[in-house]
């Protein structure tokens, strides 16, 4: 099984404290979370409130940046029997 995290946006207390010190370190924070374990991190998610608790599975659909070390993906929750 592996761990999910999503969210609708960043965090208001990261963006907060990244323009009171300008640390842009702070930034990257919630998404070095878990990176040693099986475990995923995805921002700007959209009707997670129409997910139920339990019973789908998430797939994700990366892009591939070349050069890059993070990009986004398509986010698709499957029902059983869709």
């Amino acid at each position: 099984m592996v761990q999910f995290e999503g969210v609708r946006s960043g965090s208001d207390q990261t963006v907060e404290r990244f323009a009171a010190t300008g640390n842009a370190g702070l930034i990257w924070e919630g998404h070095k979370a878990g990176r040693d374990g099986i475990f995923l991190h995805m921002e700007k998610l959209a009707r997670l409130e129409e997910l139920p608790a339990r019973g789908f599975t998430v797939s994700c659909l990366p892009v591939k940046i070349k050069g890059g070390s993070a990009g986004w993906c398509r986010a698709v929750a499957m029902f059983p029997g869709d």
